[in-house]
């Protein structure tokens, strides 16, 4: 049995190509990766479009015109008879 090499510091660019070279290839360890980034940015987006949804719906509306000016209600008093 051979004894191990071992070295301390970074991991070199060569080793990672090697470790995917090994596993199927660069192209399928690169569809793996983005496999798992996809969703967490996809949740991520989601996330931050529902604050920022709830957040728009939760201001009060300040219309530019008022109901009360752009249809006014005149309200005519009707005497009410009762009949006995």
């Amino acid at each position: 049995m051979s004894e191990e090499h071992v070295e301390q510091g970074a991991v070199t660019v060569s080793t990672y190509v090697a470790y995917c070279r090994a596993a199927g290839g660069l192209l399928l360890c690169a569809l793996v990766l983005v496999s798992f980034a996809v969703p967490v940015a996809c949740s991520a987006f989601t996330d931050w479009w529902l604050s920022r949804w709830i957040v728009s719906v939760s201001r009060p509306h300040r219309p530019t015109v008022s109901v009360s000016s752009a249809f006014p209600l005149t309200c005519t008093q009707v005497p009410v008879t009762e009949d006995t």
